[in-house]
């Protein structure tokens, strides 16, 4: 399957479509990064971790897990949006520092549509105290 190249023309008409800002993704060429990122390992098994602080596209966060990749969150709006996207949660790895109790309870509140509701055994994973803050969450696995 051979890659579109990008042209002003074909920018215009999709500005025009879908307004401005607009960002484009060419799933063809994500995908083939990937691929290049992920052979580049040569030791097996490696887990690759999407940084979906860098951007939260449901779109490009859903074809990185189709093609292989978990999520890693930094805060409890990174775990959600990655639920969103439909990763589930043993395959988003949260490691947020500065947690307050509110963000720990929304992180492993009781699991429902709007909480993401992860694993509360999860190596390294404590409740937040006066004086210390929650450490990194692995939700499952």
């Amino acid at each position: 399957m051979s890659i579109r190249e990008p042209t002003a023309e074909r920018a215009a008409l999709l500005m025009e479509k879908y307004g401005s800002p607009l960002y484009v993704y060419d799933a063809e060429r994500v995908r083939s990064a990937y691929w290049d990122f992920t052979a580049a390992f040569a030791y097996s098994p490696a887990e690759f971790h999407y940084a979906i602080v860098c951007n939260k596209n449901r779109h490009l966060v859903r074809l990185l897990h189709a093609l292989g990749a978990g999520v890693h969150a930094n805060t409890p709006g990174d775990a959600f949006a990655a639920l969103k996207a439909g990763v589930p949660p043993n395959r988003i790895l949260y490691s947020g520092t500065n947690l307050d109790a509110a963000d720990l309870e929304f992180l492993l509140g009781p699991p429902h549509p709007a909480q993401p509701g992860l694993d509360r055994s999860a190596p390294g994973l404590r409740r937040a105290q006066p004086g210390r803050g929650g450490g990194p969450a692995h939700p499952g696995g």
